[in-house]
């Protein structure tokens, strides 16, 4: 007689499963990770089962139709994808499988998009074509390197201005949500912090809290309501950029390419910005870390180690220290070398 197999669950019941059992994530995270099934994994693996002898073969068909050369996924959502796959994967071993055949799959190389940091008076240019009203919170942005969300979910109550140092005290941040947006937690855990202001600020932000609650927005729209990313990037951001770069200013007159800003920053490139300047006035990667936000010290290396003048001196007195260690060994073998002839 043979024997009855036990019955197995599909790819997308293995998902599903793993998706509903997370925990500590926000509802839109595992709705955005059901999205991630939906519409690019189920349709090509869903319905096979977990112990299907042929996953690694599929696992790699899947990367390789999912890329396209740019054509295809982009390369960051194929990497989160594939990061969301493979950890869900991971769930049914060994209890299904004994192997998971997308941990540690080589995917295709793509190009990030490329930071634009800003110089000082680059800076200066681009703000002068920011309208009046918005001028504060881009020098807020610049000056504190939070992140769009954090800076947008900022309350009156958060900023400290009496203190000998000035700062304010980061513990939120706008999220979306399917009827629009809503106020959460840091992205990270490392997130909530308190980050120093420029004292020149707080002439500015003094006037902008006088007379509202603790409980507003500290930057908002002309109605009150908090800035909205998409509305400031098209409404401000983009004429002000495009306005920087313009062969003609206000009055007809042509402007020297040499006196344009010669760059398209995004708003998040005012964070990139603002760590290139304080890396520029030697504060250590470790205090950038904190004062950023970021989970690990090496996501703070990742990004900006290389704009680091300690490290790039420390590997240049490193390979120096290597070559003179050589060249003392070449002398001394070619002196070996002259007294065996001798």
């Amino acid at each position: 007689m043979a024997a009855i197999r036990k019955k197995v669950p599909t790819i997308a019941a293995i998902i599903e499963d793993y998706v509903e059992h997370l925990t500590g994530i926000e509802t839109r995270t595992k709705k955005d990770y059901r999205g991630y099934a939906r519409n690019h994994i189920n349709p090509y693996l869903g319905a096979f089962p977990i112990d299907h002898d042929g996953l690694d073969k599929l696992a790699a068909k899947w990367v390789n139709d999912r890329w396209d050369e740019g054509e295809g996924m982009g390369g960051k959502t194929l990497r989160n994808v594939h990061s969301f796959l493979s950890a869900a994967i991971g769930s049914a071993v060994p209890k299904y499988r004994p192997d998971n055949p997308f941990h540690g799959q080589r995917l295709p190389e793509y190009v990030t998009e490329e930071m634009v940091f800003l110089t000082h008076g680059e800076f200066s240019l681009l703000l002068s074509k920011v309208r009046d009203y918005y001028k504060p919170a881009v020098r807020f942005l610049v000056s504190t390197g939070l992140r769009w969300g954090e800076f947008a979910a900022l309350n009156v109550g958060d900023l400290d201005l009496a203190r000998s140092t000035p700062s304010v005290r980061v513990v939120k941040a706008v999220k979306r949500a399917d009827n629009g947006h809503y106020v959460g937690t840091t992205k990270t855990r490392r997130g909530k912090r308190t980050v120093s202001i420029p004292p020149s600020l707080v002439p500015e932000l003094a006037a902008l809290t006088f007379n509202r609650t603790q409980d507003e927005p500290l930057f908002a729209g002309p109605k009150g309501a908090r800035l909205r990313e998409n509305n400031f990037r098209d409404r401000v951001w983009k004429k002000a950029v495009v306005a920087a770069n313009a062969d003609r200013d206000e009055d007809g007159r042509f402007v020297p390419l040499a006196l344009r800003l010669n760059k398209t920053p995004r708003i998040h490139d005012l964070r990139h910005t603002h760590a290139s300047w304080q890396i520029a006035d030697d504060v250590d990667l470790p205090t950038l870390q904190r004062r950023l936000g970021h989970e690990s010290y090496q996501t703070t290396v990742d990004i900006y180690g290389h704009l680091d003048p300690r490290q790039l001196k420390r590997s240049a007195d490193a390979a120096e220290a290597s070559l003179r260690a050589f060249t003392s060994a070449e002398s001394l073998r070619a002196a070996d070398l002259q007294l065996d002839g001798s």
